[in-house]
């Protein structure tokens, strides 16, 4: 399976100071740095079910179908991350 990748549209880069826009990076990396945002007092605007808006980044690749009872893309962290910027 391949792994879930995160593309921030240009027009929404401002709001996400920490990562690149334009490009597509892995959407687990992209979660964590958009909680540490978040966690940090840094969010323009509310946070909905998962925490890429899917109004704000398109995704691709990994298992479209998913069931109820496996992870979450908020819940899918790990302990050591890559700076993004």
């Amino acid at each position: 399976m391949s792994s879930r990748e995160a593309f921030l549209l240009p027009e929404y880069a401002p709001w996400y100071p920490r990562i690149r826009a334009g490009v597509w990076l892995s959407a687990e990396m992209v979660a964590h740095a958009v909680g540490s945002q978040l966690s940090h007092g840094e969010p323009r605007w509310v946070a909905g079910p998962r925490i890429l808006s899917d109004h704000h980044f398109r995704f691709r690749g990994g298992s479209q179908a998913r069931s109820s009872a496996l992870r979450t893309r908020r819940s899918e962290r790990s302990t050591q991350w890559p700076r993004l910027w």
